[in-house]
């Protein structure tokens, strides 16, 4: 369970463009690969990356722990769209994160803010618009929203 949430978390660089598969096994796990799975029914879910002008000369935010402490429900956008059901949260605590999948945390590891960007070392979020109650951001081309919580 912990490798697909790692690749849940890290799918923008992984699999920057092109396309992974999604698939139930047959103890009703939902799981994602690059590599399509044999004799199982699966779903192509096609990865698509935007270019975003705005990111890129968007420096004038200035993160600081305040505007990102708390909890943020991931809208749309990032890794799984919301209409599958799935619920990711992320919460962030001076310093460091982690993700609350399905109810259930697992340990994230730390980050910095470096103007507009939450870096998290192996990746990152651009910030493109930060308000009080939200986030929208962009993680190596893909565009999301989260919303506090």
């Amino acid at each position: 369970m912990k490798i697909l949430l790692v690749f849940l978390l890290f799918a923008p660089v992984y699999c920057a463009l092109g396309e992974i598969y999604k698939w139930v096994d047959e103890n009703g796990v939902t799981h994602y690969s690059k590599t399509k799975p044999n004799n199982l029914k699966s779903d192509k879910i096609q990865l698509k990356a935007t270019t975003n002008k705005q990111s890129k000369q968007n420096t004038s935010i200035q993160l600081t722990e305040e505007d990102i402490a708390g909890q943020w429900l991931v809208d749309e956008g990032l890794f799984l769209p919301s209409s599958e059901g799935i619920t990711v949260i992320w919460e962030f605590t001076a310093g460091d994160w982690t993700v609350i999948k399905e109810g259930k945390t697992h340990p994230g590891g730390t980050y910095q803010l470096i103007d507009n960007t939450i870096d998290f070392g192996e990746m990152f979020f651009e910030v493109i618009e930060l308000k009080s109650n939200s986030i929208k951001a962009d993680s190596a081309g893909l565009i999301f929203t989260m919303k506090r919580r």
